[in-house]
């Protein structure tokens, strides 16, 4: 698994597990994008757009979870 999803209601959580996933969501989400736990732990992701983020990370190779 590249990046865990959690649901959280109001907010998704995405976590890279490893140096690939958080590249490749550094690479893909705006600079000013809000991360969660510090040195990029897990990105903070509203609700609509979780579901193209994860399209992309899968059509890209990712395997998400």
């Amino acid at each position: 698994m590249d990046i865990r999803v959690e649901n959280h209601g109001s907010i998704w959580l995405l976590f890279p597990e490893n140096a690939v996933a958080r590249q490749w969501l550094l690479d893909h989400v705006a600079d000013d994008a809000q991360w969660f736990g510090g040195q990029y732990a897990a990105l903070v992701v509203e609700p609509r757009y979780v579901l193209d983020i994860v399209r992309g990370a899968d059509e890209d190779g990712l395997e998400v979870e």
